[in-house]
């Protein structure tokens, strides 16, 4: 079973004993040190057959996908991976290709107009000839598309694995010059194609023909395109085309500006699987039948949302997650819950996402975790009755003592329940200084999973809250549903809601709270310093955005003449609002930097997609009102702490911080 998504809170009821780290002489260099490093094993995946592992290892040497062939029991090859890219998703093709996902930067082209691209694509590696080669990067401009999706693995032979990605065609290609009537996207030139990619020799062919506005493919499980959709920001419209013989009709069409995410065929073959949303905003799984029915809410009478889905190799639905605190799943496959459960057992007050399994089912691998328990990889195999440790995510922390976690809900002043995690230092206490984490950054939906800047701060001796925005229908600032409602200020009440039940409970002093985000959070954490002065004695803002009207024009700039400009722009007019808004305007820090009162640090990466420049004018405003800002650069290109330098970099600085102001 390939996972998806998996967001779920659960207790923790591992008690630590062994004594605090100030005990063990551990320096301040040292915790930041081990807290910062990367996985020392993950994204661990099991071969259709149950044969072959493969799983990503860092250590000294750098980077490795690490081959091991457990019939045999014997590392079968080990892959070196360039210091650029950036592992994003590991699977198999049959037992011949390990599939890496990765993100790299390239430039465009050369000379004065290049531009540098932030690229995702799929790395096939062969264990049998130790070869490796990136998967549609070659002929039509592809190479210069930012990402090629993989749709289907473990497909009959002839076919290979099935990707998405835009190639350039002349003949689609239609000049504005001369033109009274030019559609700028329609007639770029662009193509949204599926292909079948062999992934040891790298040949194409192009099983599905699509244009600039195609946005997603299905394709059933023996490797044919049977439906496409269609995205037009512009006219907030999403056509769902099904494929009837040599012809294509819609099936489906919203004009609402939202994009259902399609995840494959129905059991029966017969509808579309999709997530979207309800009348009320739930986000819920759908079935859009393929005759042009009417959609049917498989979750009728749900109150959650969805927040993840869990997939066979085949993309065939097995579950999903859903919203709240527990590990909640709704499972589609019965033969994957009793998988499920047959695993978990062993494991009680864990979240254990049943990470692949074989076709069979006779092995099964399992990552286990908890907010304070860092990730461990189990194979059981049933056939044998046994289970081993394929790896451990941070075995440095192992022996640890480190932060307990605990769930609580509380009611915000608008009315709306919250649920967040509250990490406690080992050695607990009374009136200690607290950390407010708002969304966005490193464990942006990873509610439930270990947190390792949650734990750095808890093992240096602060409460840690993480409030939970996906409870609220939200799956974070990087989803369409919700995000005007976080930019006007929702996930700051949520936060100083929660800070307020934690004072009156006499755990946190009042006088000594701060708050850290990255990203998304970064602006929170400013904002919070900015319009609630009087809750925050210091705040550490990293690739945070201060000025929103500056932004929003800067993201028109950098994405000026690119095919998929249009989404982007759609994406923040409903994220944001306009730059010329009042309230956007009235919604940015730096338009009240004389407010606040809190001390800042910001730390900022070039090339990371928010500029630089939203760091340095929020330090100029604060300067100008007689609160000079501490301004840090990170390594370049770093948005979300994926590298060990930035992690290491972030750490040794809020380190000191956050000591000199709140301890």
């Amino acid at each position: 079973m390939r996972k998806v998504a998996v967001s779920a809170a659960v207790m923790l009821l591992t008690h630590w004993v062994a004594p605090a780290f100030a005990a063990q002489g551990l320096t301040t260099t040292r915790l930041a040190a081990d807290f910062a490093a990367l996985p020392h094993v993950d994204d661990v995946a099991l071969s259709p057959s149950g044969r072959m592992i493969g799983w990503i290892q860092r250590g000294a040497a750098g980077t490795r996908a690490v081959v091991y062939d457990y019939s045999r029991h014997r590392i079968r090859r080990v892959f070196a991976i360039a210091l650029k890219m950036q592992p994003a998703m590991l699977t198999w093709d049959h037992d011949s290709a390990l599939l890496l996902g990765v993100d790299f930067d390239a430039w465009q082209s050369t000379g004065p107009g290049a531009t540098y691209l932030s690229l995702s694509r799929v790395l096939a590696l062969n264990p049998a000839s130790g070869t490796s080669r990136l998967l549609l990067m070659s002929g039509n401009d592809r190479q210069y598309v930012t990402a090629a999706q993989l749709l289907l693995t473990d497909a009959p032979r002839p076919f290979g694995v099935i990707m998405f990605t835009y190639e350039w065609s002349s003949n689609a290609y239609r000049s504005g010059i001369g033109s009274l009537i030019h559609d700028r996207v329609g007639n770029s030139g662009w193509m949204g194609n599926a292909y079948a990619v062999d992934p040891l020799s790298g040949a194409i062919r192009t099983i599905g023909y699509g244009d600039a506005f195609t946005c997603q493919w299905v394709v059933s499980e023996d490797g044919h395109a049977v439906a496409r959709a269609e995205c037009r920001p512009r006219k907030h419209r999403f056509s769902l085309y099904a494929r009837q013989d040599a012809d294509w009709r819609v099936v489906y069409r919203r004009t609402d500006g939202v994009e259902p995410q399609l995840l494959g065929l129905s059991n029966s073959g017969q509808a579309i699987l999709a997530i979207m949303p309800t009348r009320s905003g739930t986000e819920h799984l759908w079935s859009i039948p393929l005759d042009g029915s009417a959609p049917r809410d498989m979750l009728a009478g749900v109150k959650d949302s969805v927040t993840g889905v869990l997939e066979s190799y085949s993309r065939h639905l097995l579950g999903v997650t859903m919203a709240g605190p527990g590990a909640r799943v709704r499972w589609i496959d019965p033969a994957a819950r009793a998988r499920y459960q047959a695993v978990a057992r062993a494991f009680p007050g864990r979240q254990v996402s049943v990470y692949d399994a074989s076709r069979n089912g006779r092995e099964v691998l399992a990552e286990v975790q908890g907010p304070a328990a860092p990730p461990v990889y189990y194979l059981t195999d049933f056939r044998a009755h046994r289970a081993m440790i394929v790896g451990q995510a941070y075995p440095q922390l192992a022996q640890m003592p480190l932060g307990t976690a605990r769930q609580i809900s509380y009611r915000t002043s608008a009315g709306r329940d919250v649920h967040a995690t509250v990490f406690l230092p080992p050695r607990g206490g009374r009136h200690l200084p607290l950390v407010v984490l708002p969304p966005g950054g490193p464990e942006l939906d990873r509610v439930g999973s270990f947190d390792w800047l949650a734990q750095y701060l808890a093992v240096s001796g602060y409460v840690v809250l993480r409030p939970d925005l996906s409870w609220n229908g939200f799956a974070g600032p990087e989803s369409s549903a919700g995000t005007l409602l976080l930019w006007a200020g929702l996930s700051q009440q949520y936060a100083l809601d929660g800070v307020h039940v934690l004072v009156n409970e006499g755990l946190v002093d009042p006088r000594r709270v701060g708050i850290v985000g990255v990203g998304y959070g970064g602006y929170a954490a400013l904002a919070g310093a900015a319009f609630s002065p009087r809750t925050y004695a210091c705040a550490v803002s990293i690739n945070g955005i201060s000025d929103l009207p500056e932004f929003l024009g800067y993201e028109r700039t950098q994405f000026d003449g690119v095919t998929n400009a249009a989404e982007t722009m759609e994406f923040w007019r409903t994220a944001v609002g306009s730059a010329t808004d009042p309230s956007v305007v009235a919604a940015s820090p730096v338009r009240a930097a004389g407010a606040v009162r809190a001390r800042i640090l910001m730390l900022d990466s070039a090339n990371a997609g928010v500029p630089v420049s939203q760091s340095q004018e929020m330090a100029n405003a604060l300067a100008a009102h007689g609160n000079p800002a501490t301004l840090l650069r990170l390594p370049p290109g770093d948005q979300t702490l994926a590298l060990r330098a930035s992690r290491v970099a972030v750490l040794s600085a809020i380190g000191p911080f956050l000591h000199k102001y709140l301890q």
